[in-house]
């Protein structure tokens, strides 16, 4: 996958990834924070159509309580900018409006196809499979120890919310590569 590959080019493949780093360092694009963004168009982050920005809502960028929630937003923004230049490469716009315009413009299929795209790239990119297995299989053996089992209610998602921290990412971005992978194990 694109992604995996993408990710052992551009990081050492320990998480959390450094997506910021990638970004700014290695694709040479610029993180620019604008105000009002989220409010005015419900849009967290954006590839501008020369790439070689995205911007983020500032009020969350700047919030430590949505570092997650970004950190997917760039990595989601990343794998548009990798998977579909093609596509936007004759598209013209620079504003969030324009954008909009854009979207808007699209066939409603094929937006949803792209931005699915853009959601597993992110997810993959940042959630590595390697990793991802090593860290179920602690929480799988701890809720043993404790005589709990993975079919009981909530699960998934305590186990999905404990491993957090060590992706960078939020418990739904980990329980859909559960899924995705096939890793989470049936009742």
């Amino acid at each position: 996958m694109k992604a995996d590959a993408f990710r052992e080019q551009h990081s050492d493949g320990v998480p959390p990834i450094d997506i910021h780093a990638i970004i700014e360092f290695d694709l040479d694009l610029e993180i620019r924070p604008v105000a009002g963004l989220k409010e005015g168009s419900d849009i967290d982050a954006l590839l501008l159509g020369e790439r070689d920005a995205i911007v983020v809502d500032k009020r969350e960028y700047m919030d430590d309580r949505y570092q997650n929630r970004i950190r997917f937003s760039l990595a989601h923004e990343v794998g548009h900018f990798v998977l579909h230049e093609s596509i936007f490469a004759d598209v013209d716009y620079d504003t969030v409006d324009e954008w909009v315009k854009v979207v808007g413009n699209l066939p409603e299929r094929e937006w949803r196809f792209l931005k699915g795209q853009a959601h597993e790239f992110a997810g993959r990119l940042l959630v590595p499979r390697s990793n991802l297995e090593a860290e179920l299989e602690k929480a799988f053996n701890l809720l043993k120890t404790n005589g709990l089992s993975v079919s009981q209610l909530g699960a998934q998602g305590y186990v999905a919310e404990s491993m957090t921290s060590v992706f960078g990412t939020s418990g739904e971005v980990l329980k859909r590569r559960f899924s995705k992978e096939g890793l989470w194990p049936e009742g």
